[in-house]
């Protein structure tokens, strides 16, 4: 007998959908940006905003892929997950209805 390690298949997935969603017109690129907490938080106030503004910026017009998203809100009272949260829902309110 042959035992794999299990894959992970939440990035193939993402990937396969926003090709489905592109060829639909439904988003404008076909491109998947992959992203984590590490990608989106920040050591000090504020600065974790202006991190995931970018992060967001660049995943525009196509699929933003949040690995392990729940760590967002998994810190304590001293972390900046939650500022994330609130930078992304905002950014997703303010282009709402974004087309190239």
């Amino acid at each position: 007998m042959i035992f794999r390690k299990s894959r992970n298949w939440k990035t193939t997935v993402a990937r396969i959908v926003g090709h489905v969603l592109y060829e639909k017109d439904v988003i404008a690129e076909d491109k998947l940006i992959e992203t984590s907490r590490a990608d989106l938080v920040a050591g000090y106030v504020g600065q974790t905003a202006e991190k995931t503004r970018k992060v967001l910026e660049s995943a525009l017009g196509g699929i933003l892929f949040v690995d392990e998203a729940y760590t967002l809100a998994s810190g304590g009272q001293n972390d900046f997950g939650k500022e994330a949260i609130d930078e992304i829902l905002k950014f997703m309110e303010d282009h709402r209805s974004y087309s190239e």
